[in-house]
């Protein structure tokens, strides 16, 4: 670590500090703020950039879907899945690299298929709590990317995707910024600040997404530490093989400014507000049976 990576750390670890006394000591005076500061941080956060650009061009995807599929057969120890399953394929590109690297059986999970799908491609509609077209331990390998954060009851969803695993079998996990983050509302490509979903009421942004002719996002409300709580108290056939997270304290001095904000939402714990995308890594024993 770099002098300079050291001292931000240092001054990401002070204002945290701050922030976590504030927020100990806060009462839940406002649950939201008013249209008057609403139009203020609007104004403030306006040419601001709240996430990377990302290029949505057809190349740059597919590009995207060959880095991906080779990330996802290394966690495979770099062997082919005879069997894969994706939940929440969208475009169906990343199942497509699969199918042209000689996968055998390959499975997208989704509300709705895709557009012109790819007929190498077993599209399953029955949704993530479902999937009544998959049989129990039939999958070597399965993922997700950014999508559990837009399902409801996730947790639930989890237990039926390793129900779903073959003995031995893989689950790669990416959850999405978790709704309490700073840009877990999914909304940074229309409002540039930070938590919009925690400082204001829905109907704000709703009439502001109208206004700006944009799509209104959906994700759950489920904060982070129960998404955790579950990847560490998986059934007793599933194992954790690792567990990582992003984490956003540098977002201290702002969470600090409406501390009581913060304060009055009572699902979350202090932590959830800083705990962003999560990454695990599961495997489905090779062994139905109790240790002893």
């Amino acid at each position: 670590m770099t002098p300079r990576q050291i001292a931000a750390n240092l001054k990401n670890q002070y204002f945290y500090n701050l922030a976590k006394k504030a927020y100990d000591k806060a009462t839940a005076k406002h649950f939201f703020l008013d249209k008057n500061k609403f139009d203020e941080y609007i104004e403030k956060y306006k040419t601001i950039e709240a996430k990377a650009h990302w290029d949505y061009s057809d190349e740059a995807q597919e590009n995207i879907a060959k880095e991906r599929v080779q990330k996802l057969i290394a966690f495979n120890n770099h062997q082919m899945p005879q069997s894969v399953c994706e939940i929440g394929p969208g475009s169906g590109r990343l199942l497509k690299q699969f199918a042209d690297l000689g996968c055998k059986q390959v499975y997208g999970v989704d509300i709705q298929q895709p557009n012109n799908p790819d007929l190498r491609i077993n599209y399953v509609t029955d949704g993530v709590h479902e999937m009544n077209h998959i049989a129990d331990n039939s999958i070597d390998f399965m993922y997700s990317i950014d999508c559990f954060e837009h399902i409801p009851n996730p947790v639930d969803g989890i237990k039926k995707c390793l129900q779903k695993l073959k003995p031995g079998g893989l689950f790669y996990l990416q959850i999405g910024a978790n709704y309490f983050s700073p840009w877990g509302f999914h909304f940074y490509h229309i409002i540039k600040m930070p938590y919009p979903n925690i400082l204001f009421p829905e109907e704000y942004l709703q009439e502001y997404a109208k206004a700006k002719n944009h799509t209104y996002p959906w994700t759950n409300r489920v904060p982070a530490h129960e998404y955790i709580s579950c990847l560490e108290n998986l059934p007793y056939d599933a194992q954790l093989q690792w567990l990582k997270y992003d984490y956003m304290w540098y977002f201290s001095r702002f969470l600090k400014k409406e501390v009581e904000v913060f304060k009055a939402k009572n699902r979350p714990n202090f932590e959830d507000y800083y705990i962003g995308e999560i990454y695990a890594l599961i495997k489905k024993s090779e062994t139905t049976e109790y240790l002893r």
